[in-house]
């Protein structure tokens, strides 16, 4: 199974349910699909059965311009939580504030 996106709009915004693998050429779809979307925006991501790195970056990006993430799997939790940890070590170490970008 590659990548399915499946989208409700209701009087609470718009949700996007993924299922399947997030990776490669997936990754534009979902970005697509996220920027289209009437906000307020989810992402049900119970469905979700692999995310390589570029995924994962998505996932962040998305939710950094507001979307919330629900049913989030527990592996893709953990690696949003790793690099979000590590971008804010990085940034720490030239000096900076990680918000301050």
């Amino acid at each position: 199974m590659s990548l399915r996106i499946t989208e409700t709009t209701g009087r609470d915004g718009t949700t996007l349910v993924v299922d399947g693998r997030l990776s490669g050429d997936e990754v534009g779809e979902l970005t697509r699909a996220s920027e289209s979307a009437a906000p307020p925006l989810t992402l049900d991501l119970a469905g979700l059965l692999f995310a390589d790195s570029q995924g994962v970056d998505a996932l962040r990006e998305i939710s950094a311009r507001g979307a919330k993430l629900r049913h989030v799997p527990p592996y893709v939790s953990l690696l949003l939580e790793m690099n979000s940890k590590t971008a804010s070590a990085a940034a720490t170490r030239r000096g900076r504030s990680p918000k301050a970008g």
